[in-house]
């Protein structure tokens, strides 16, 4: 007997249970594609300026690296035809 009480109580359990999942298990589905819809709108505008930002910083980075090399190449060639004088 106490064997088809422990049964009976874990359908009760098992019932509540598959409710609860069946009411949580609805409600994702129909939230999920919301929240995914709303995504897009936050996180292209953040990589957008995230990508204008690398590109800035490449630019900037470039320009200076290229004044760097035009000084380096001057004084390079300065210093080659100081000794090709002497």
């Amino acid at each position: 007997m106490p064997v088809l009480i422990l049964l009976h109580q874990a359908q009760q359990e098992h019932d509540e249970t598959k409710e609860m999942f069946d009411i949580l298990n609805d409600q994702l589905i129909s939230e999920l594609p919301q929240l995914l819809e709303l995504r897009v709108p936050y996180f292209d505008p953040s990589f957008e300026a995230m990508i204008r930002m690398q590109y800035k910083f490449a630019e900037e980075g470039y320009e200076k690296l290229s004044g760097v090399q035009r000084y380096i190449y001057l004084q390079t060639t300065q210093c080659c035809h100081l000794i090709r004088i002497y």
